[in-house]
Order: structure tokens, then C-alpha cells, then sequence
């Protein structure tokens, strides 16, 4: 070998550890200040009692501090908006739910989640379920769509509110199943369930942690879960799948970061969550808001979450609304 390329390689294999020597530095000294996760939504909902519930043990496992910072409005794209742009070193996070990434289907925002992300891990998941009154003459999901076949101006479905994921779920049965159905939208989810149980529109989809306690009561019938599988809390309940419709949506708590977070750093954060997630003590905190506590491998979320943009944005396509 010549001394021209002993030079040439030497120069080379110093110029590949040089590249590297940044983000293997910065893995080793993450977290070397207080980390922050941003919660797109007031104090006291779902989305902040996640955070609040990992937070400490986080602190613990990280040896700095994990502030929680309530950033509400526009539906959490002010959030995202401010963590899109902040420094990709792992010191900005993000709660993300649903609408999350059902808001750039419905409307023009300033983030892409896919492009402007890194999509760490979920935090925690729980399925929608498809409700009718307890005194429905609809027993099963058959008898609803049958109705809706025959009488295309019979049904109406309720959601919590227009350009929402329980709208959008409603939109989605409808493509999936043929079958036609009027959309009436209400300011939460607490206002569509009570006009439910009134009879005033004749079914609706809602979050595990709303419908739940009704069904219970026995004010509203489940007829049908969207996750893959039965529900635990709800086993007699059959997934829309097993009911003959292909639709499969969960409902989510993710973590993010801006995008380009750096290997090493993004694999720490993963595997230090995915201790706090398997902690008893968590998953106790979590099933008290009828949640799973839930990490799910940093590339299947990544998967999951560009999945979700695509379908948003076919159905809103599709279902030619409008949610101004």
C-alpha cells in the first residue's frame, strides 16, 4: 500500500469519527438539563395526566428535571407549531394524541407530523366505541347498517364536534360500510352522549374513558369497538372487523420530538420510557383512566402515524366536507 493511500484512508476513517463524535457526545451527556414536555391542551385532561404521570418517574430515571408545560389552542397546532421549530436535542417533547394528525386532514397548519417529527413512542392507547341508546331498537351493528341501507334519511350520528375524530370516525363507517347517515356535531363529547341517550341522533362514536361509564350504567349499548382486538374492560363487544366492517382506529397518546432527533438519543429517550411504561405503578395510573399503557416500538409508531395522515386526508377527500 502506497503512502498516498494509507493516507487517504487514515484521512478518511478520521473524518467518518469526526461526523460522529457530535451525536455520540451528545447521547452520552442527554439529559444534561431539564427536559420539557409540551401538552397541547388545558391542565387536567387526558392528554396532561399522561404527562403528569410519566414525568416523575421520568425525572427518576433521567437524574434532571421533566417540566410539564400546558401550550393550549387551535386545537394543539400552537404546540406543535413551537416544538416543530425547537432544537432537535431531545430537551422539547411533545404529547400527541389523535387529533394530532387528523388536524392537517381537516385543515392548513404549519406542521406536516411526518415531516416535522420524530415519532418516539406511544404512551398509552385505548379504542373508540361505536354507541346507541340503551333503548336503541338497534341490538346489534347489523341492525344499524340495515337501517341505514334501507332508509338513507332515517340516521344521524352525533360527534363531539366538526373536523373531530369521532366526526371523522362517523365519515369513515359510512365510506367503509355504504351506508348513509346525517352528521350532527356538538360542542364535547358529554353534549352528543346526552342527546344520545335522549334518542336525539341514533348512534356515535366516543373515547373509552366517555363511553364507558355509560354503558355500565346502562344509559347506552356498545355495539362495536374499533380497536383490532375486544376490549378487556368490555369483552362481550365485538370489533367492527369481527361485525364485518374494515375499520381500525386507536385512540393514542404519543411522544414526539422535532424531526432529525439524533439516533442516539432518540433510542435512550425510548428505552428509559419504555421502563417508565412497564412499571406497575403506570400502568395502575393508566387503567384508572381506562387507558393501556402502551410503548410502542419507535419505527411501527412512525408506520402508524404517517398510516394515520394518509386515511384522515382520503376520508375528509372522500366525504367531500367541509370544516371551516
Amino acid at each position: 500500500m502506497t503512502a498516498t493511500r494509507r493516507h487517504f484512508i487514515a484521512s478518511t476513517a478520521t473524518a467518518a469519527c469526526a461526523a460522529l463524535l457530535p451525536q455520540l457526545t451528545q447521547a452520552q451527556a442527554w439529559p444534561s438539563r431539564p427536559v420539557r414536555i409540551v401538552v397541547p391542551f388545558v391542565p387536567g385532561g387526558g392528554a396532561d395526566t399522561i404527562a403528569r404521570s410519566i414525568s416523575t418517574a421520568l425525572q427518576q430515571r433521567l437524574g434532571q428535571p421533566v417540566i410539564v408545560e400546558n401550550k393550549p389552542g387551535a386545537g394543539g397546532a400552537i404546540a406543535a407549531d413551537q416544538v416543530a421549530k425547537s432544537p432537535p436535542d431531545g430537551y422539547t417533547l411533545m404529547i400527541g394524541t389523535n387529533t394530532f394528525v387528523t388536524n392537517p386532514a381537516i385543515t392548513k397548519t404549519s406542521y406536516d407530523p411526518v415531516r416535522d417529527f420524530t415519532a418516539v413512542t406511544t404512551l398509552g392507547t385505548s379504542p373508540y366505541l361505536l354507541l346507541v341508546s340503551a333503548t336503541s331498537e338497534f341490538k346489534t351493528l347489523e341492525d344499524l347498517l340495515k337501517a341505514g341501507r334501507a332508509q338513507p334519511d332515517k340516521l344521524s350520528f352525533g360527534s363531539a364536534g366538526n373536523g373531530g375524530v369521532t366526526h371523522l370516525l362517523g365519515e369513515l363507517l359510512k365510506q367503509r360500510a355504504k351506508v348513509s347517515a346525517q352528521h350532527v356535531p356538538y360542542k364535547g363529547t358529554a353534549a352528543a352522549l346526552t342527546d344520545l341517550i335522549g334518542g336525539q341522533v341514533q348512534f356515535a362514536f366516543a373515547d373509552t374513558a366517555a363511553a364507558v361509564p355509560q354503558v355500565q350504567g346502562g344509559k347506552l349499548r356498545a355495539l362495536a369497538t374499533t380497536a383490532p382486538r375486544r376490549s378487556t374492560l368490555l369483552p362481550a363487544v365485538p370489533t367492527l372487523g369481527e361485525a364485518g366492517v374494515k375499520l381500525e382506529v386507536v385512540g393514542f397518546y404519543g411522544l414526539f420530538a422535532p424531526a432529525k432527533l439524533p439516533a442516539p438519543v432518540l433510542s435512550k429517550l425510548n428505552t428509559e420510557v419504555a421502563a417508565v411504561l412497564h412499571s406497575q405503578e403506570i400502568k395502575d395510573r393508566f387503567a384508572a383512566g381506562l387507558t393501556d399503557a402502551v410503548a410502542m416500538p419507535q419505527d411501527q409508531f412512525t408506520r402508524m402515524v404517517a398510516g394515520e395522515v394518509a386515511l384522515w386526508r382520503e376520508v375528509v377527500k372522500t366525504s367531500g366536507s367541509k370544516f371551516e
